[in-house]
């Protein structure tokens, strides 16, 4: 791989399991900022060498889950450590690659060593380049277990460059980058959490010569004093980025040298409105650490996705932040304005992901979304229970959740990530014999191909609130699953809180309604519902059909049935407004008419209501 001649202050490791088609979102804001405050910096990606240079494995009919890519790591590890893993290690492997082992048994040893070759020859070559930068401190980064080979990375690095100074960043709270740096503290130099941009300016200036800052006053370090592990404080607010002075437009030179190198082609490109979160309420989340909430203005955001768009040639972009919209609606709307107009600048714009919190989200504002160029968005729904959404504790109701979803597809954005999380610790029979139930009101969304819901087991870590009752309740044994444990050694689990490092499911069977849950959505994701619906001299005559045979033709005999549907037209209604309006529709109507065409609609599946708001949504559409 090329790289710069000049000194390099700070050379970033991009590592597996990153993917390799993505610019790494943290290393290219990082490069960027660091380039404004003169501190040269450079990101090797190592995944692409990984993924040019490993052949590659016919896995063959295998269920894998992703982590494969970590063995040659964790038995190198294990050889280093000592850990007494390595028939865990064989067996995942085994289990990964059945195909390789269908003949002869003993290719482990064989395969392993050849991966173990392949990667260390890798090392070599990075910390050749790294000698030849004559940097001064390796960055590797925690985000999607990359810490378990940047355990490698830096035990490597210094045995050859013993003088060099390495900092694990990414850590979402203190607790784990503490807990890391204590496991590793004879190979790693500094930990940072939450946001890296001043601590890390801090840090490297520190290094200078004529420099006598304290590092007790760098906020969200790590460090290593006399032999003991000390933690500095979050920081005042300036020690986060001011996102008002100037632009932060991410640095993807290093990612386009290295993929025309190796012959790869990126896919989207991140940016980020702001960071933080809005909420950070939740109950089973905890990346929101070490981060202060802000957004960018949206002429910055203009401005940013402009200057990318002409430097790199490149319009697929994705929102990194866990919620773009924020907490005014507003700001929001005024940014899709501008966005609209860019993408008129220029077509070929697209935001292939954004999350967002779909509380209060209106049809007028998901339409722009799609006009913006948004290809698909993820909710957070986590539950279709109202009551287990309340445990969760999340922002939107079910109803937020279900008219996003129904508006987004009905304008063309896909929903990803639809999780339904199972065995959550308050979880109760009421909860998924309600979930089961709910899955008929969303009969004809499941219609589409692009949208499903996705069950997954609760996993906590430190610092998420089902953990700290969990805990609270002396039942933290019981949760004692996770993809790692087996594979690292002891001192992971040990020596630390097992929490700090690693997330963990519960060993609980789960509740077998979830498995009633799962057949109810199959059920529905193989028929198709469809409805037709008009009037016929002033009565509604509705029809709903499974695979197009007729299993409802109902004639509402009353002009109040289209009166509410009209009201519910594209719009969240409370049930107290939705009747004041019908009344006045009405003529003066009756409450009780009213109320026994409501219970009419919401009977025959037609209307969904929430008991904690009485907040109202149509399930179909109604034009007439």
């Amino acid at each position: 791989m090329k790289m710069n001649q000049k000194n390099i202050d700070i050379t970033f490791l991009c590592l597996p399991p990153s993917e390799i088609t993505i610019p790494s979102p943290a290393f290219s804001v990082l490069s960027s900022y660091l380039r404004s405050a003169n501190i040269l910096s450079q990101t090797i990606y190592v995944n692409h060498i990984f993924a040019s240079k490993i052949k590659k494995i016919d896995f063959g009919d295998t269920y894998q889950d992703g982590n494969e890519i970590f063995l040659p790591f964790l038995s190198m590890l294990d050889e280093i450590y000592m850990g007494g893993n390595s028939k865990y290690i064989r067996t995942y492997c085994e289990c990964s690659f059945p195909k390789l082992f269908l003949s002869d048994r003993s290719l482990f040893g064989e395969l392993i060593k050849d991966l173990e070759k392949e990667c260390n020859d890798i090392i070599d070559d990075t910390i050749d380049m790294i000698k030849k930068n004559h940097s001064k401190f390796v960055g590797i980064t925690s985000k999607f277990h990359q810490w378990i080979p940047s355990i490698l990375f830096a035990y490597k690095i210094k045995q050859r460059i013993p003088d060099i100074k390495i900092i694990s960043g990414g850590w979402t709270n203190s607790q784990a980058a503490y807990n890391f740096l204590k496991l590793n503290s004879d190979i790693v130099d500094y930990a940072i959490w939450g946001e890296g941009e001043i601590p890390l300016h801090r840090l490297i200036n520190n290094s200078l010569p004529a420099c006598t800052v304290d590092l007790d006053h760098i906020p969200r370090l790590i460090y290593k004093s006399n032999g003991k592990i000390k933690k500095t404080t979050a920081g005042s607010i300036d020690s986060y980025v001011d996102f008002s002075i100037g632009l932060h437009v991410p640095d993807y030179t290093d990612f386009f040298d290295s993929c025309s190198e190796l012959g790869l082609k990126g896919n989207i490109y991140p940016i980020e409105r702001g960071r933080g979160c809005n909420w950070n309420k939740c109950s089973f989340c905890y990346l929101a650490q070490g981060y202060k909430y802000r957004l960018k203005t949206a002429d910055i955001i203009i401005q940013e996705v402009e200057y990318i768009v002409i430097k790199y040639d490149i319009y697929d972009f994705f929102f990194t932040d866990n919620d773009i919209i924020g907490e005014d609606r507003n700001e929001f709307d005024k940014l899709l304005d501008k966005l609209i107009l860019l993408r008129n600048k220029y077509p070929r714009i697209n935001f292939v992901m954004a999350e967002v919190i779909s509380k209060d989200l209106s049809w007028e504002l998901i339409n722009k979304m799609a006009k913006a160029g948004f290809e698909s968005i993820q909710i957070g729904i986590e539950a279709i229970s109202e009551d287990l959404l309340i445990d969760i504790n999340k922002k939107q109701s079910i109803i937020d959740n279900f008219f996003t979803v129904k508006t987004a597809i009905s304008n063309g954005i896909i929903i990803k990530g639809a999780n339904i999380i199972m065995n959550t610790p308050n979880e109760t029979n009421d909860m998924i014999i309600e979930s089961i139930n709910n899955l008929y009101n969303y009969r004809f969304v499941l219609v589409n191909k692009e949208f499903n819901f996705d069950m997954v087991q609760l996993a906590v870590s430190n610092y998420s609130k089902y953990l700290r009752q969990i805990k609270n309740g002396g039942d933290d044994h019981l949760w004692c699953f996770s993809n790692f444990e087996k594979l690292l050694d002891r001192k992971y689990n040990d020596d630390i809180d097992r929490f700090s490092l690693m997330d963990f499911n519960t060993s609980l069977r789960a509740n077998p309604l979830w498995a009633q849950f799962n057949k109810a959505l199959k059920f529905y994701k193989k028929n198709q519902y469809t409805y037709k619906i008009k009037f016929e001299q002033m009565n509604l005559h509705y029809n709903e059909y499974v695979n197009g045979e007729v299993i409802k033709d109902i004639i509402f005999e009353n002009e109040v049935y289209g009166i509410i549907l009209h009201i519910l037209n594209r719009k969240i209604v409370q049930r107290k407004i939705l009747f004041e309006k019908a009344k006045l529709q009405g003529a003066g109507v009756s409450d009780q008419v009213i109320s026994s065409c409501f219970f009419d609609l919401q009977s025959q599946g037609l209307i969904f209501m929430d008991k904690r708001f009485e907040n109202v949504v149509s399930l179909i559409d109604f034009n007439l």
